[in-house]
């Protein structure tokens, strides 16, 4: 409850530090691989993933977003009605905070995105729209980012079905082969 009390306003940034200092401190441990941390979440980890890449591209060998929210102000006008106006209170009102979602929109920061990328998302997804990933995805290459992109097909917000949680499990294996564990 306080840390969820804490992130009011807070949303982009301070879930962001704390995930940094956690991997600075497993480094700092002599963690075994924390050489090639690959951050992984969805939804709004999917944006820490983001912003991490974005702006702690020193903590990540590679990143997994899973449908994660890249553009504030689209899901501001996108989102569906559960969280119509939960975005008032984890990052500000608007126009007032329209620097707040500027700043932590990953979609702005994409150029600075340099990690290999692997980006999952459903197409009938509600919370966060295909669109956000199609446009992070199109701005990531267009810097010269390397990124993977599948797009499921009648998915919404996570998976429903068994054959694309597999999917998911056996392309997200193959993506840190490729970028990860072979860089060794």
């Amino acid at each position: 409850r306080k840390y969820t009390q804490a992130l009011r306003g807070e949303w982009g940034r301070l879930d962001v530090a704390d995930t940094a200092a956690g991997m600075c401190a497993a480094r700092a441990e002599g963690w075994p691989g924390a050489d090639r941390m690959v951050p992984i979440g969805g939804s709004a980890g999917g944006m820490t993933v983001l912003l991490l890449l974005a702006t702690h591209p020193e903590l990540c060998a590679a990143g997994v977003d899973l449908y994660g929210v890249t553009d504030l102000f689209d899901l501001d006008e996108t989102t569906h009605r559960y969280e119509a106006h939960y975005l008032r209170s984890i990052v500000g009102e608007l126009p007032a905070e329209a620097s707040r979602y500027r700043e932590r929109s990953p979609i702005n920061l994409a150029g600075r995105i340099t990690a290999p990328l692997l980006v999952l998302q459903g197409s009938a997804d509600n919370a966060v729209p295909q669109q956000q990933s199609d446009s992070l995805v199109a701005a990531v290459r267009g810097a010269g980012g390397t990124v993977e992109y599948r797009v499921y097909e009648g998915e919404g917000h996570g998976w429903s079905r068994a054959e694309v949680v597999e999917d998911e499990l056996e392309r997200t294996w193959a993506f840190l082969r490729r970028f990860v564990v072979r860089r060794r």
